[in-house]
């Protein structure tokens, strides 16, 4: 288990929180250690064969309780995010998700 090893699995929240939990008690059960990543705002459509989804794709945001809601809709500097994806030249759709890890 050494860098650059793993990978991802998907499993509820709950799942994630007993693993977590079965790790710090030293269970053999729990052998890895996990790190939660969650999509907050993605675009959510067809992708191509290199996995990018075309930029006019709306963006969609994940349903999430209302303290994260608010942090995602004011805690997150968009007006910076903006201006870099201006100066990258990539205004018209470099932007396709923003996660939590």
């Amino acid at each position: 288990q050494g860098l650059g090893e793993g990978g991802v699995r998907k499993m509820s929240f709950r799942r994630f929180v007993e693993l977590v939990a079965a790790r710090q008690q030293g269970s053999s059960a729990a052998a890895f250690n996990y790190y939660l990543q969650v999509p907050l705002i993605f675009r959510d459509g067809e992708a191509d064969v290199h996995g990018h989804v075309k930029a006019n794709t709306p963006l969609k945001k994940a349903p999430v309780g209302a303290k994260a809601e608010e942090d995602l809709v004011n805690k997150l500097g968009w007006n910076w995010l903006q201006q870099v994806l201006k100066e990258a030249s990539l205004e018209e759709g470099g932007f396709d998700t923003c996660q939590m890890w």
